[in-house]
């Protein structure tokens, strides 16, 4: 059986691409034919006839059909019912797709496109992230120094408005706070109660260095208290330094 199977003439391939279909064949890429391996062609040369590649139906859209004849961008127009329209113009430079997408305003400036899930635009480039209010501040400013950060003076994380933007340390951007921290208490930055005297107490770090007053009646006077000293430590509190200073209640 093993022997039979040996001698049984094998079935011929079908030639699966064009390198293979010439050599069995025997034709050359310009149809020449070599009557040593087999003459003419097995298959007609489809590849010699021109092609035209399918394209979106929408008038000069140039882009691949994915449906129906449409694009994706066209066809998603359709699914969802609307009136066929253009596609958006792939704006390249990052400084013009910035400019479009923000919305500006008489106090802080707005961003149209992604946000972080820490309240800062983003937009991408490069298949990379980027924070928007750093670029914005590189294109008025120029390049954020190393060992700088961006720090938004309107205490806004999502405003890119340039005017609001300054190039800080890292201390001074966590100086600059709108108010407690989440695990305060109080209700008043820098403000905690004394346990054994039932009165309150401000608190100030300044680095390795604290600073403390105690033995107020009421939070509120604490908090003046914790105020006046970030305004004389500290040189980026600016709700401390600065309480009417444009842009902080935008």
């Amino acid at each position: 059986r093993r022997d039979a199977l040996l001698l049984a003439p094998q079935r011929r391939r079908r030639p699966r691409t064009l390198v293979e279909l010439l050599v069995l064949s025997g034709t050359s890429a310009h149809g020449e034919t070599d009557p040593s391996r087999g003459g003419p062609f097995l298959y007609p040369p489809t590849w010699e006839k021109p092609m035209t590649k399918p394209l979106c139906s929408f008038p000069d859209c140039g882009m691949k059909p994915r449906a129906l004849g449409l694009c994706s961008a066209h066809h998603a127009q359709h699914l969802r019912g609307q009136t066929l329209r253009p596609r958006r113009e792939v704006i390249r430079d990052i400084r013009q797709r910035v400019e479009s997408k923000t919305l500006r305003g008489e106090g802080c400036w707005a961003w149209s496109g992604a946000h972080a899930n820490t309240g800062y635009a983003q937009v991408r480039e490069n298949k990379k992230l980027h924070y928007v209010h750093r670029l914005v501040y590189a294109f008025h400013n120029g390049s954020v120094p190393d060992g700088m950060v961006v720090d938004h003076k309107c205490h806004n994380r999502g405003c890119i408005n340039p005017e609001h933007l300054q190039a800080v340390s890292p201390k001074q951007n966590n100086e600059n706070r709108s108010g407690p921290a989440r695990n305060n208490t109080s209700g008043y930055r820098g403000v905690y109660r004394i346990t054994r005297s039932g009165k309150w107490g401000a608190r100030l770090k300044d680095g390795p260095t604290v600073h403390r007053e105690e033995g107020f009646a009421t939070a509120a006077e604490a908090a003046k208290a914790a105020s006046r000293m970030r305004a004389t430590i500290f040189t980026n509190s600016l709700l401390d330094m600065h309480p009417a200073a444009p842009g902080d209640n935008d």
